[in-house]
């Protein structure tokens, strides 16, 4: 009995080696690329990078994707908005699209925003 205690003694201490090495995982990193500090900057204070990364997307679907962001509350200006979509677009697009041309950048004015949401966050919608 003595040795089917020790046995499983060095078993849960093996799993547990095992488990420390295979939790640490290589750390998803973005492209290095001119707009990558803005992304990081104002993507990353909600996402990760393995989010961002996670599913490629065409440049009209980086440019809605962020514009959908915004109306979740994230605040850019139109030249991070513009930065951001370029560096997305032009370097985490699918394999079939990667010479797709960048969007033209879109203003604020243009933006597709619900009613209820402003530039720069959430709001009340008025009773």
């Amino acid at each position: 009995m003595k040795s089917f205690q020790t046995a499983l003694i060095v078993t849960a201490f093996a799993l547990c080696g095992l488990a420390g090495t295979t939790v640490v995982a290589e750390e998803a990193t973005l492209p290095d690329a001119p707009g990558k500090a803005q992304v990081m900057e104002s993507c990353m204070q909600c996402h990760g990078a393995d989010v961002i990364l996670a599913r490629p997307r065409s440049p009209d679907e980086w440019s809605q994707t962020v514009s959908q962001m915004i109306g979740y509350g994230a605040t850019l200006t139109d030249d991070q908005y513009q930065t951001i979509v370029a560096y997305l677009s032009g370097n985490l697009t699918p394999p079939g699209d990667a010479s797709a041309p960048a969007p033209t950048p879109k203003s604020e004015a243009t933006l597709t925003i619900p009613k209820h949401v402003s530039v720069a966050g959430p709001t009340k919608e008025p009773r």
